[in-house]
């Protein structure tokens, strides 16, 4: 019996390595709990304390395991997550929501790009030296300017150079 789509921690991994359901589900989760963003809205409350519901309540279930999926998503995907935070906005800010851009600079908030990008780069800066790649001037022995660079994985699908050691690997390397 062949398994096509199975939940493992909470992250829902499809037999063909796409992120369609995992998206779907953080998706629906998040749109379910922006119904209650709206019902505080109604009672008059503050724009500070429907932010703090929206980054502690709603959007962690956007950002949750994202060095796992994050390298893998389409541009569809990570626009779809991107629409669930302009609806937010849309929802805190009310009247004064122009642009999700002006949104951002008033909140102070972030794109979820963003965010999911640094989770990744903290992540990846956590982890054990042992799992991740020989650098370079331990490889060869040599002092080089890129010494304190990691060896990029070497990656003959596309689909393996956006899964997620390959892409923490690179983020580590732009930050040297």
């Amino acid at each position: 019996m062949i398994v096509l789509v199975t939940c493992l921690l909470g992250v829902w991994l499809q037999s063909n390595l796409k992120w369609d359901t995992q998206v779907s589900k953080m998706a629906s989760k998040a749109n379910g709990r922006l119904f209650m963003l709206r019902s505080l809205k109604r009672f008059n409350v503050t724009v500070e304390d429907l932010l703090q519901v929206y980054t502690s309540y709603i959007r962690p279930v956007l950002e949750y395991c994202v060095p796992v999926w994050h390298p893998g998503l389409t541009k569809q995907q990570s626009a779809r997550l991107e629409n669930i935070q302009k609806r937010a906005l849309r929802t805190v800010l009310g009247g004064q929501y122009t642009t999700y851009a002006s949104a951002l600079e008033h909140t102070g908030l972030h794109t979820l790009l963003h965010r999911r990008k640094d989770l990744c780069r903290k992540f990846a800066r956590k982890l054990d030296p042992e799992l991740l790649p020989l650098k370079t001037g331990q490889f060869h022995g040599r002092n080089t300017r890129d010494s304190n660079k990691y060896r990029l994985v070497k990656c003959r699908t596309n689909r393996y150079k956006e899964s997620p050691i390959p892409y923490l690997v690179r983020l580590l390397n732009d930050d040297l």
